[in-house]
């Protein structure tokens, strides 16, 4: 079978290999993205332990849950617009 897109996988046939040095390269890659991410979610204060994902305001979310994650961010960003199109009484 070949790949969609057209290329050929440049694995010797016979080597033994599953991936080629293309793919390797891609996933050595992926994991130099996701180690950014990572150093980046640290520095602002997440922490990461066993699959769980505690935001500086100590609210923890696992991969099942972080969906509510996003949904509690949205909320938030919507309770702080509105608070800014109220008129200030004074």
């Amino acid at each position: 079978m070949k790949p969609s897109d057209g290329s050929e996988k440049k694995t010797p046939e016979g080597s033994g290999r599953i991936f080629s040095d293309e793919e390797i390269q891609g996933f050595v890659d992926l994991g130099n993205v996701l180690m950014d991410i990572r150093k980046r979610m640290i520095s602002e204060g997440w922490t990461i332990k066993d699959g769980v994902f505690t935001t500086p305001d100590g609210v923890s979310y696992t991969k099942e849950t972080m969906p509510q994650y996003h949904e509690d961010q949205r909320k938030k960003r919507k309770a702080e617009l509105q608070a800014k199109r109220r008129p200030q009484n004074g």
